[in-house]
């Protein structure tokens, strides 16, 4: 199935809205999860939402899961790393360190 790049603007808008459940329907649909919106990623996006949420966790588990890029950047070279340490949450500060490593192995 071709990956539908459209609908990544649709899956960012229900992030930043805070819309999990319809931000997962849009990424079992099949959304292009590594495609950019003005340089930022879905994953970048989610890095941002209020810390030590337990959806916003596994919304970025479930993005990570279905294939999201650690090492694209953003206009301005920002990884989701990045975004993550500007978003505050810990455990996903943890996670994306623990994924990064183990993509190096």
């Amino acid at each position: 199935m071709k990956k539908d790049r459209f609908i990544c603007r649709d899956l960012i808008d229900a992030i930043t809205a805070k819309k999990y459940k319809l931000a997962r329907i849009i990424i079992e649909g099949g959304a292009d999860i590594n495609w950019n919106v003005d340089g930022v990623t879905p994953l970048m996006e989610a890095c941002l939402l209020p810390r030590n949420s337990e959806q916003k966790y596994q919304l970025i588990l479930m993005l990570l899961t279905y294939g999201s890029k650690l090492g694209l950047r953003n206009n301005l070279g920002l990884t989701a790393l990045h975004y993550a340490y500007m978003g505050g949450c810990q455990k996903v500060i943890k996670l994306l360190q623990e994924r990064r490593r183990q993509k190096a192995l």
